[in-house]
C-alpha cells in the first residue's frame, strides 16, 4: 500500500475520532452527574426538650406578642430539626421536572394516584401512606440540603427551567394526612415533621 493511499485512509479516521470524541467525553460527564437513586444515609435529631411557656414570637417591639400563639415560623429547629445528609436532594427532586425531567411519566402517574381520603378530607388530594414513590422519598428529605440554582439547572433568564414543585407539596400534603391518621403518636409526628422539613427545604 502506497503512502499517498494510507495517508488518504487515515485522514478520515483521525477527522472522525475528533468529532465523535468531545461527544463521548460531553456524555460521559453527563451520565457521571446523574444522581444516584438511593440516598445517602442521614440522621435527623430529635426534637429540642422546651418549656412551652418559655417560646416567645420574636417581635421586642410588640407589647402584646406575649398573647400570641406560637406558630410553625417560629424555631422551626424545635420542632423539625433537618438533617445531615451529604447529598443534594434538589438532585433528585429534579428528576421529576415537567416533560423534561427522567422520570416526569412517574410523577405523573404519582400525582394522577391521589385522592381524597375518608377521614383526611381537610387535607384534600394526597396519596395513600404506602405509595412506593412518597416511601421513596423519605430518605432524600433527611438530607441536609435541597438546591437547585445553579447546581441543578443553570440560571438562563426566562429560559431558566422549573422543578415540578407540585409533587413536593402533594408529599407534604400526604406525609401530614399520614401521620394525622396514624395510630403510633411518635410515627404520626415524625410524618409531621417530615413535612415541616421539607417546607423549610423549599422556602425562598
Amino acid at each position: 500500500m502506497t503512502p499517498d493511499i494510507r495517508r488518504s485512509r487515515i485522514v478520515p479516521i483521525i477527522a472522525a475520532v475528533v468529532v465523535v470524541l468531545p461527544g463521548g467525553l460531553l456524555a460521559a460527564r453527563l451520565l457521571a452527574r446523574q444522581p444516584a437513586m438511593t440516598a445517602p444515609a442521614a440522621t435527623v435529631p430529635p426534637p429540642a426538650t422546651v418549656a412551652l411557656a418559655s417560646l416567645e414570637v420574636p417581635c421586642w417591639s410588640c407589647p402584646e406578642a406575649s398573647g400570641w400563639p406560637i406558630r410553625f415560623r417560629t424555631a422551626l429547629d424545635l420542632l423539625a430539626p433537618l438533617g445531615d445528609g451529604a447529598a443534594n436532594a434538589g438532585e433528585w427532586f429534579a428528576l421529576f421536572e415537567k416533560e423534561r425531567g427522567p422520570r416526569h411519566k412517574e410523577a405523573a402517574a404519582f400525582m394522577d394516584r391521589r385522592a381524597v381520603l375518608p377521614g383526611l378530607e381537610d387535607f384534600g388530594e394526597v396519596v395513600p401512606g404506602d405509595d412506593l414513590l412518597l416511601l421513596e422519598a423519605e430518605s432524600w428529605v433527611n438530607q441536609a440540603e435541597i438546591s437547585f440554582y445553579p447546581e441543578v439547572f443553570p440560571l438562563e433568564a426566562l429560559d431558566t427551567r422549573l422543578p415540578n414543585l407540585l409533587v413536593p407539596l402533594a408529599m407534604a400534603r400526604s406525609w401530614t394526612a399520614r401521620g394525622v391518621a396514624s395510630d403510633d403518636p411518635v410515627r404520626g409526628l415524625d410524618d409531621c415533621r417530615r413535612a415541616i422539613r421539607l417546607g423549610r427545604h423549599l422556602e425562598p
